[in-house]
């Protein structure tokens, strides 16, 4: 229970939870559903906020470009939930393997893009 409130709060907060912490502990932090309804509940409370939900060849492109991020990680998803709050300087970046959210990152909101590119390509 403790680590699901942990997760809850890093990803609506935006505390910073770095790779390396949960590298060794690829635990289900919550089910892919509650990842789902938080990254739901954020764009209802915030008509700025966003949410995206990235599965198949995008999950696992943007999961590579995470990995190659210091500190490197051999992270695999099913899902990449990512969750703009609107209110900060960081983006809400979730790992999802077989519907459990695995790791939660802050990923800082001026790189965000720049790593959506590499991973995805241009999307304008």
């Amino acid at each position: 229970m403790l680590r699901y409130a942990i997760v809850i709060v890093c990803l609506v907060s935006g505390t910073p939870v770095y790779a390396h912490e949960f590298h060794a502990k690829a635990a289900c932090q919550m089910s892919y559903d509650e990842a789902v309804g938080i990254g739901h509940a954020v764009v209802a409370a915030n008509s700025d906020a966003t949410f995206a939900d990235y599965s198949g060849a995008q999950a696992g492109k943007l999961v590579d470009r995470l990995n190659a991020v210091e500190p490197i990680s051999h992270w695999v998803a099913d899902h990449i939930i990512v969750i703009d709050a609107a209110d900060g300087g960081v983006i809400r970046v979730g790992v999802v393997e077989h519907d459990c959210l695995t790791h939660a990152l802050p990923i800082p909101r001026d790189i965000w893009p720049a790593i959506v590119t590499e991973a995805l390509g241009d999307r304008s």
